[in-house]
């Protein structure tokens, strides 16, 4: 139980977004885990004020375990610690019987999650000092066995065949599917507008304060990075406005340092999904002049790519003092994606060789 409040009040910065949402149009439906850690009394269709001492019981039900509600619990007190087994065993059932109206299932799962954790604190106070309770011992533990390799042959070969989904499925996925989609805009819409009525052009916006910054090289990393997801969106009037952006403003022969892996992910990759998408000429010049300012990072003895390079002409690539004699697998691994389609679309080899070098 208390891995879920530390989990919960990880979030506790974004509050502040978070109820700027109902002033945007964006309203938040049950089941939510959208609970304040701010001190302010809330109702109890908004959420629920907890401390960080709080336990907190779920009520869960469905297949996929979905959460219904949080209720949060008190410390006991020491007069509470004193009650007599009977008072206890009675207010035990209550809770169990209050727990299954709350769940909307018949077949019992609600009751048996919360019998697993009212038990789970039961043995807890077991355990303490000065109780007269001998807590259960647990099992002893079996050495761990490495299941080795060779494993899922049916993936790596092709061979699987997942199962057919029954037509009640198909209809319940539609309808959930249905429902996010427009949702999903919605969250889109609240972030481009934000994004581009206080940081429009640089690379991200600080959602508290509302100031933009520059901290990806100034190369309007959101903005480039946001091209596709307009476009399957829907979102076509705020895409062309982004593209008379790029084509305007974003210019690599002034920028320095940058992160290779950073900018072919958000800048390279945007700019090419973008043309992929729209076939818009715009984005193929921009992406074909930042891939050859990047093939500097790959002049290396061993081919493995410098994690920083600097943009403008002439302009040297090394390593940060973190990783000075290292390379980043996950970085170094990933970069062929952008620069094999970027050779595809412009006709230029060189591209996708230096990148599988």
């Amino acid at each position: 139980e208390d891995h879920v409040v530390r989990a919960v009040n990880r979030a506790a910065f974004d509050v502040r977004a978070l109820k700027e949402l109902p002033l945007q149009g964006l309203d938040v439906m049950e089941p939510t885990l959208l609970y304040t850690f701010d001190g302010q009394k809330d109702n109890e269709k908004k959420g629920t004020s907890l401390e960080e001492s709080s336990r907190l019981r779920e009520l869960v039900y469905g297949k996929d375990g979905s959460i219904m509600k949080l209720l949060p619990q008190s410390k006991q007190s020491p007069r509470q610690k004193e009650e007599p087994k009977g008072k206890k065993a009675e207010q035990l059932q209550e809770s169990l019987q209050s727990s299954k109206e709350l769940s909307p299932t018949t077949n019992g799962d609600s009751i048996h999650h919360e019998q697993k954790v009212v038990q789970s604190k039961e043995n807890t106070q077991k355990g303490k000092p000065g109780s007269d309770v001998t807590p259960a011992k647990l099992p002893p533990k079996k050495p761990f066995v490495p299941l080795g390799g060779n494993r899922y042959s049916e993936y790596r070969n092709g061979a699987y065949i997942p199962p057919a989904w029954k037509e009640s499925e198909l209809k319940e996925l539609a309808r959930v599917a249905l429902a996010r989609k427009g949702r999903v805009k919605m969250a889109m819409e609240h972030a481009w507008n934000g994004y581009r009525t206080f940081a429009w052009g640089t690379d991200e916006l600080l959602p508290l304060t509302n100031v933009g910054q520059d901290n990806w090289g100034g190369i309007g990393a959101t903005l480039v990075d946001s091209l596709s997801t307009l476009w399957l969106l829907g979102m076509k009037d705020e895409f062309w406005e982004a593209r008379d952006w790029v084509k305007d403003n974003l210019d690599f022969s002034k920028v320095g340092t940058i992160s290779v892996f950073e900018t072919t992910i958000r800048n390279l990759g945007g700019l090419l999904s973008a043309y992929d998408l729209s076939h818009d000429a715009v984005f193929l010049e921009k992406a074909d002049d930042l891939g050859k300012r990047l093939m500097k990072a790959f002049g290396t003895p061993h081919g493995v790519p410098f994690g920083e390079t600097e943009l403008f002409d002439d302009g040297q690539s090394y390593n940060t003092g973190w990783h000075s004699n290292t390379a980043i697998l996950s970085e170094i691994g990933s970069l062929q994606v952008e620069f094999r389609y970027l050779a595809r679309v412009t006709g230029k080899s060189e591209y996708a060789t230096i990148a599988m070098r």
